[in-house]
């Protein structure tokens, strides 16, 4: 039993915690039984090497959308020629998400503990990439983008932003997200960031997202729901991680079955919150540290100064 991670591998060996459990060559596909600031996951398959990238799809419900999704990134990257694996975190699916994601290439992980952040942090913690890729499984991102999401990585970039929004070179469909999403929400928190934080990105609900492994398990996260994506901007603008955007296009969401997952007021609200709790406790100012020696070699992105906040 692993002192650590409290995971039952049948061995007495040493391996770290929930984050880092995939050292451990003894791990089996026993459940891991987490603290209060880690997803409970469940292995369902285990991998044998580790990856240069790997690709996590946060999945509720996605049986609509999630084949199509796999077939994309798994085309994408052999043409590529891009040594990936492809993540399903299952958050409790119930119409055969599961079997679809067991079904394919890629590696199913049950997260237990309910909430977007909570089932990318389960998958991210059993990913064994240097690199994350993390994507919605409905259809509504296009999925050949990896490579330039990687090469931008590669080059040096703590995180990579995708940028649906105009301001940033994007494009957002018709029907592809609500109005006072696209005209209010979005700008709104958006311009908050930027102005508070200091923070370059034009579009921080993106969910699109790349980054390294070196800036992801350098963060205590904290948030387990749809925060989870404000708080990865907010802590990389504090750290000082070096950070870009690469302008693409959301499409219209491709599932029928159900809508968005996201909702409106609750998610809005809970935004708002976070956003003004953590600039009142922690201020916007960014935390200095040594930059690594990938962090040297990359350039962020300007900060428009007209979208600034007073």
């Amino acid at each position: 039993m692993c002192s650590e991670s409290r995971i039952d591998c049948g061995s007495a060996a040493y391996v770290y915690d929930l984050e880092y459990c995939l050292q451990c060559p003894y791990r089996s596909s026993a459940p891991l039984v987490s603290d209060d600031h880690s997803p409970r996951a469940a292995l369902m398959t285990t991998p044998t090497t580790r990856s240069d990238l790997s690709v996590v799809l946060p999945c509720l419900n996605e049986a609509e959308t999630l084949r199509a999704c796999l077939t994309r990134i798994e085309e994408t990257c052999t043409n590529a020629s891009i040594d990936a694996e492809i993540v399903v975190a299952d958050n409790a699916s119930t119409d055969g998400s599961r079997e679809i994601a067991m079904s394919s290439s890629a590696r199913l992980v049950e997260v237990s503990q309910r909430g977007y952040g909570n089932a990318i942090r389960g998958g991210i913690a059993a990913s064994t990439g240097q690199y994350i890729i993390v994507g919605d499984a409905d259809c509504s991102y296009d999925f050949s983008e990896i490579p330039k999401y990687l090469a931008r990585l590669r080059n040096g970039y703590d995180l990579v932003m995708g940028c649906r929004r105009p301001t940033g070179g994007g494009q957002i469909l018709p029907g592809a997200m609500p109005l006072t999403h696209r005209w209010i929400g979005n700008p709104l928190f958006t311009k908050l960031l930027r102005g508070w934080y200091g923070s370059p990105v034009n579009d921080v609900f993106c969910g699109l997202r790349g980054f390294s492994r070196e800036f992801y398990d350098g963060i205590r996260w904290e948030e387990s729901g749809m925060t989870f994506a404000v708080e990865m901007v907010i802590r990389a603008a504090q750290t000082g991680a070096a950070t870009t955007e690469i302008p693409i296009t959301l499409y219209p969401d491709e599932r029928t079955v159900h809508g968005p997952h996201l909702s409106t007021l609750r998610d809005g609200w809970r935004t708002l919150r976070y956003i003004l709790s953590q600039y009142l406790l922690r201020g916007g100012v960014p935390v200095t540290r040594q930059p690594s020696a990938r962090r040297e070699t990359a350039s962020p992105i300007p900060v428009d100064t007209d979208l600034m906040v007073s």
